[in-house]
């Protein structure tokens, strides 16, 4: 759980002013429990929050659900759908989210809204520690949820193509990277664990503490 990890500390945070990426595909029966898990785990974040919802053609009512949601921006959070045709990867739908936001650092919920919203703040106290990239680690598979710097996300977004994920190509670059060891045990108002991962090579990742910064 988040409770007592405290992430927002500096005046000169990097990850002020955030653009949350959630791609999504026929997700109805968890995507109103992720806006409210999101938006309970960004509770207290002090810049604003642009939740951008990248709907890829979804046929379930996930489209309906999000027309009832307040779409207006209230206080400093604001929520927004994006339309995509339902043939779109879930890179692509990242992509176009990547050049589309407006915040100074993004944050994804990949797999279909397999990460659990919890690990927001931790992603974040990263990017807030130095990182222009955080990842979480699986076992031995780095997760679709990772957060970035605004800087090389908006290049990624700007310059991938094919049916890639941005985190492929956000991993080819000489980033100051951190990875975060997720334990489900250890975060049991998560809902679980992760889905949608993406697999890496395991010697890349073979340490056993739970953060290391990368070179």
């Amino acid at each position: 759980m988040t409770d007592g990890i405290k992430v927002w500390t500096t005046d000169k945070a990097r990850s002020r002013d955030l653009s949350l990426l959630l791609p999504v595909q026929n997700a109805q029966d968890r995507l109103q429990t992720c806006l409210d898990q999101a938006g309970e785990a960004l509770k207290t974040f002090p810049g604003r929050v642009e939740i951008l919802v990248l709907d890829r053609g979804s046929t379930d009512g996930s489209a309906g659900l999000l027309a009832r949601q307040d779409m207006t921006e209230v206080g400093n959070r604001s929520l927004r759908r994006i339309h995509l045709d339902e043939n779109a990867t879930e890179g692509g739908a990242l992509r176009i989210g990547l050049s589309r936001g407006h915040g100074k650092s993004f944050a994804v919920l990949g797999g279909n809204l397999g990460g659990p919203p919890a690990c927001l703040p931790l992603l974040l106290a990263a990017l807030d520690g130095g990182a222009d990239l955080a990842l979480i680690r699986v076992g031995s598979l780095i997760a679709a949820s990772f957060a970035c710097r605004a800087d090389p996300g908006r290049a990624v977004g700007a310059a991938s193509t094919g049916p890639d994920h941005p985190l492929s190509a956000l991993l080819k670059l000489p980033l100051r990277t951190e990875q975060i060891t997720w334990a489900p045990s250890e975060h049991p108002g998560a809902d679980g664990g992760f889905e949608g991962f993406i697999p890496f090579a395991p010697l890349a990742w073979s340490c056993s503490s739970c953060r290391r910064r990368m070179p």
